[in-house]
């Protein structure tokens, strides 16, 4: 009796773990993005996953093992669209990231030097290789 009441509780935790996560991505990116506000969105966005992630295997626990089973849920109308919109925001995620990443091709980045600056050369370089693997353009 305690194992359906303790993936119950995951599942509800889990499923509000996922929409703090998005409340602070949306507050996050509102904000001037700076380089700790974007670690803090990068780990926003893990969370974000993660929770998606205990949501999905909770459920799915839930479903098969600990509540009233496959055929009750299976055939539930609520249900099936839960799980629809949920496998439908998850796409839509995956979509948006790799359009998001070919905008990266598109992207100029112009670098201001010294000569003679060692690290303006680290610079370059670090911002060479990401060029080749993303295929910005990159000027001295």
């Amino acid at each position: 009796m305690t194992m359906p009441a303790l993936f119950a509780f995951l599942h509800h935790v889990a499923a509000f773990a996922l929409v703090a996560a998005l409340v602070v991505e949306l507050v996050l990116v509102r904000e001037e993005i700076t380089l700790q506000a974007a670690r803090r969105v990068l780990l926003a966005d893990l969370v974000y996953g993660a929770a998606a992630g205990g949501v999905l295997v909770a459920g799915l626990l839930r479903v098969f093992f600990f509540e009233k089973g496959a055929g009750y849920y299976l055939h539930s109308a609520p249900f099936i669209a839960k799980v629809s919109l949920f496998a439908m925001i998850a796409l839509l995620s995956r979509w948006s990231r790799r359009r998001s990443s070919s905008n990266v091709a598109r992207l100029h980045v112009t670098v201001y030097t010294r000569a003679h600056c060692c690290c303006c050369h680290k610079a370059l370089d670090l911002l060479e290789q990401y060029r080749r693997r993303h295929g910005f353009t990159l000027e001295e």
